[in-house]
C-alpha cells in the first residue's frame, strides 16, 4: 500500500524533484562534453570508438531507469 504524504511533505518532494531535474539537466551535457573533449590522440582506434560510446550507454541507462521507475509506479 502506498504511503501517504502530508501537504508539507508533498511540497518538499516536489521541490526536491524539481531541483534534481534542474541539476541533472545541467550536469549531463557537461559530462558528455567532457567525455567527447578527452584527448585520445595516443589511443588505438578501437579504444577511441569505445570511449565515444560511453555517453550513449549512459543515456540508454537513464532511459531504462526512467521507464522502470514509471512501470513500477504504475503497478
Amino acid at each position: 500500500m502506498a504511503k501517504r504524504i502530508g501537504g508539507g511533505g508533498l511540497m518538499n518532494l516536489v521541490i526536491g524533484i524539481a531541483v534534481s531535474i534542474i541539476a541533472i539537466a545541467f550536469l549531463i551535457p557537461v559530462a558528455i562534453n567532457q567525455f567527447v573533449a578527452a584527448n585520445t590522440t595516443g589511443w588505438e582506434g578501437g579504444w577511441v570508438s569505445m570511449w565515444n560510446l560511453i555517453p550513449v550507454m549512459v543515456f540508454f541507462g537513464l532511459v531504462i531507469a526512467v521507464i522502470t521507475f514509471a512501470y513500477r509506479r504504475a503497478h
